[in-house]
């Protein structure tokens, strides 16, 4: 008999501690905001040149710098014309370069 309430109260208590768990994670969503506003931005960019600057951006993600520098080169070469998009890879260039100056 002692063993089952043993039992019984080692259930109620994880039970209990996963309560205490979750509840931080619930009460996040009452301090939410009711009129948190979210903007669309939508971008004039060239759609050859996003698709190398993802690739260079996953590239590096993975420590691949080398074939990071040569997405972003193809990328700056594709964004002809818009110097939003080029002073963004001028500094994606100039981080890959060091990373890799850093590793040798």
């Amino acid at each position: 008999m002692p063993h089952r309430i043993l039992l019984h109260s080692r259930r109620a208590l994880c039970i209990l501690a996963l309560i205490c768990l979750c509840m931080p994670l619930g009460a996040c969503a009452w301090f939410a905001k009711d009129d948190d506003t979210r903007t669309v931005v939508t971008t004039t960019h060239n759609p050859v040149s996003l698709a190398y600057y993802k690739a260079g951006r996953t590239y590096s993600a993975q420590g691949r710098f080398e074939l990071a520098r040569e997405q972003y080169l193809l990328a700056y070469a594709a964004a002809e014309g818009d110097p939003t998009l080029r002073s963004a890879l001028e500094q994606e260039l100039q981080a890959a370069d060091m990373m890799l100056r850093t590793i040798r």
